[in-house]
């Protein structure tokens, strides 16, 4: 096999192995001023994600950040989970 042909071989080999110090996930809890700091709603990059009423906030957080993760994009993803909005 010619040397370039496995430079070429090597370097794909190397780009198909995960790297361990990449950031895969960007998580931010944003905090109501009104002290109501349970979330309600996930935005993962541009998708909206609801929590549904029997859901404990610690499930619904496991869950927004399991379907961050295995979005299809290799960027760094970004998780807002937000409180409920009171309307006024």
């Amino acid at each position: 096999m010619s040397t370039a042909i496995e430079r070429r071989l090597t370097k794909l080999e190397h780009a198909a192995q995960p790297v361990e110090s990449r950031i895969d996930l960007i998580c931010r809890r944003i905090i109501s001023p009104d002290g109501d700091n349970e979330i309600v709603r996930a935005q993962i990059d541009d998708r909206i994600l609801k929590r549904s009423a029997d859901e404990t906030e610690d499930a619904f957080a496991g869950r927004a950040k399991a379907e961050a993760r295995m979005s299809i994009t290799p960027r760094p993803h970004r998780l807002i989970l937000l409180p409920e909005v009171k309307e006024q």
